[in-house]
């Protein structure tokens, strides 16, 4: 098939749609509670993960907990384990996907199997697991896990093939999967000590989804490597102002330390305290097990 190549967008544009198709679905889940209908609801529950993992906020976590209530309510019974387990991987609590796994009335996905044994460091199941669910179904999705498992067990080549291959399975136009490849392969270079690779690919991820906050955090890294100091703080500068997530407010704070500049590393050790507070209130098993995508 055709791969369809998204148009140029930016962050901003791919947030502000996802906003608005979540608006309508919600109008479709109020409008259907009568009839119990269920695909609304999953629709639901998907586009919350969606915008979590595009925007990294905490609480559409939790919009996509009170979207997975309503689901597990509409289908009863545990029919809902899947969803429930995904969930649980997406706030880094294994031992909770697997007990949903365990009540799947159905079955469950095998994937998600090998997400559980991966994140509880069971590689060895992971990756039968892995390559399993990629032999029944040579699906992106497969293809992404096993990178993910090769990666982890030391073999940076394999994970970076996988990715590639399946970036080649992806027939659709979303400009954050298509900018999410090329992080991810970029991840895989950094991790294999090939910085100007890495630095390359973040880029390219930016020319697919310009202003993407985590694209522009990780070539801020990785300039930081290749000693473009100055670069890597404007663009650290601008990711907090975007975010201010507290771990980015931690890496500007080392900047401003290493540079003598102790009165700004305080300031800035003092605000990602704060910031970092404020979200274990919200959603401490997330923040814990750091669910950024």
């Amino acid at each position: 098939p055709t791969v369809v190549k998204p148009a140029h967008a930016t962050y901003t544009e791919s947030l502000s749609r996802i906003e608005s198709s979540l608006e309508s679905t919600q109008s479709r889940v109020t409008s259907t509670a009568a009839q119990r209908d269920a695909v609304p609801a999953r629709a639901l529950f998907q586009g919350w993960l969606q915008h979590a993992r595009l925007s990294g906020e905490l609480q559409s976590y939790l919009f996509a907990k009170q979207a997975l209530d309503i689901l597990a309510e509409r289908l009863g019974s545990n029919a809902a384990c899947n969803e429930q387990a995904q969930f649980a991987l997406a706030t880094h609590r294994p031992a909770a996907a697997s007990a949903a796994l365990e009540n799947c009335p159905g079955g469950y996905d095998i994937g998600l199997q090998a997400d559980i044994a991966y994140y509880q460091g069971q590689y060895a199941l992971a990756l039968e697991l892995g390559i399993q669910a990629l032999n029944e179904r040579a699906t992106p999705d497969n293809s992404i896990r096993l990178s993910r498992l090769r990666m982890a067990m030391g073999s940076p080549h394999e994970a970076a093939a996988l990715m590639e291959a399946a970036e080649r399975r992806y027939h659709n136009g979303s400009p954050h999967q298509h900018a999410w490849f090329k992080l991810q392969r970029g991840l895989i270079a950094l991790h294999s000590g090939d910085f100007e690779r890495a630095r390359a690919l973040y880029k390219s991820a930016l020319q697919e989804l310009d202003g993407w906050w985590l694209a522009e955090e990780h070539l801020a890294e990785v300039q930081l490597l290749l000693g473009e100091r100055d670069k890597a703080q404007e663009l650290y500068d601008v990711v907090i102002d975007k975010t201010g997530y507290p771990e980015f407010l931690d890496a500007r704070a080392k900047m401003y330390e290493s540079a003598g500049d102790l009165t700004n590393a305080k300031a800035m050790i003092d605000l990602a305290r704060e910031r970092f507070e404020a979200d274990i209130a919200l959603l401490p098993e997330a923040v814990i097990g750091h669910a950024i995508p």
